[in-house]
């Protein structure tokens, strides 16, 4: 497990522990009530602006029902996946206009999913979604982070 991952886990745990709740659930949750940063909503996903991106364009897109992994969607979440990604860069592109390049985007490994420790997986508290915005950091830039991972 990395670092940044680790931190995120004792994050996750910390909040468990403080509300009794998972903390994927209540910013989802927040987010949804709040309505005022949502920019797709679905039968099966919500997509964001976090609260503190930490990139200019910045959408964070989530099941609304946890899974640790994208495997561990239902028939309808996955097939629903694709469409909300196409539609999320669609509406990145019409920000800059028909004349400029595609938005770049996330590669698929950089989506968070469940980790493992020791063949143990955190399932029951991560929530796995795939990524929507820049692209991955080189070397000169900082990585992305979500809101709730520590900084």
């Amino acid at each position: 497990m990395t670092p940044r991952t680790a931190a995120v886990r004792r994050r996750i745990d910390a909040h468990r522990e403080a509300t009794g709740r998972n903390l994927f659930d209540d910013v989802v949750a927040r987010e949804k009530a709040d309505g005022e940063r949502v920019v797709l909503e679905t039968d099966h996903w919500i997509a964001f602006v976090p609260y503190a991106a930490h990139w200019p364009y910045e959408v964070h897109l989530h099941p609304k029902r946890r899974v640790p992994d994208l495997l561990a969607l239902d028939d309808g979440a996955r097939t629903e996946c694709p469409q909300v990604l196409l539609e999320l860069l669609r509406r990145f592109d019409r920000i800059f206009g028909p004349d400029q390049p595609p938005t770049p985007t996330s590669p698929p490994g950089t989506r968070r999913r469940s980790p493992t420790d020791g063949g143990r997986t955190s399932g029951s508290t991560w929530s796995s979604s795939p990524s929507a915005g820049p692209p991955a950091s080189s070397s000169s830039s900082p990585a992305p982070s979500p809101a709730w991972a520590p900084s």
